[in-house]
């Protein structure tokens, strides 16, 4: 019996949960390759693949009223721990943005056609120039219309 023990910060237990759900539905062993918390905003967990790494970001941006410099110093974090990888590495980024997502026609490319909100608030804008700085696609946004 291997006793594997993961030291991460609450905000963290997210990624542990969602690892554990994943090897007892798909049934697969996961090897956890790293694990780190660069400060109480951000932590990630890396987990080999077979033909490539997946890295598992997990974070608490601040919310609407922190100042634009509070703002700024966690997206210039996530940046950094976000580009410490290879590109070809696997990266999904979770947690909670405290953004709300418009249906703004520039943002279409990288949130899709569909938006719970109809205008962006200031973190949601953050949250959508930090995807597109770095290929990536928003998705908690893509969801159904509500019929009636």
């Amino acid at each position: 019996m291997v006793e594997i023990q993961i030291l991460v910060p609450s905000a963290a237990v997210v990624i542990v949960v969602v690892v554990v759900v994943v090897v007892v539905v798909v049934g697969i062993i996961i090897i956890i390759i790293s694990s780190s918390s660069s400060s109480d905003r951000l932590s990630y967990i890396v987990l080999r693949g077979r033909w490539r790494n997946i890295i598992v970001v997990n974070v608490h941006a601040p919310n609407e009223e922190k100042s634009d410099e509070a703002k700024d110093r966690f997206y210039e974090e996530l940046e950094q721990v976000f580009n410490q990888f290879p590109k070809y590495h696997m990266k999904m980024l979770l947690g909670d943005f405290n953004a709300k997502v418009g249906r703004e026609n520039i943002f279409k490319a990288t949130i899709g056609q569909k938006s719970l909100h109809q205008d962006s608030n200031d973190n949601g804008v953050r949250l959508v120039n930090f995807a597109t700085s770095q290929n990536l696609v928003v998705k908690s946004n893509d969801v159904p219309s509500p019929e009636h």
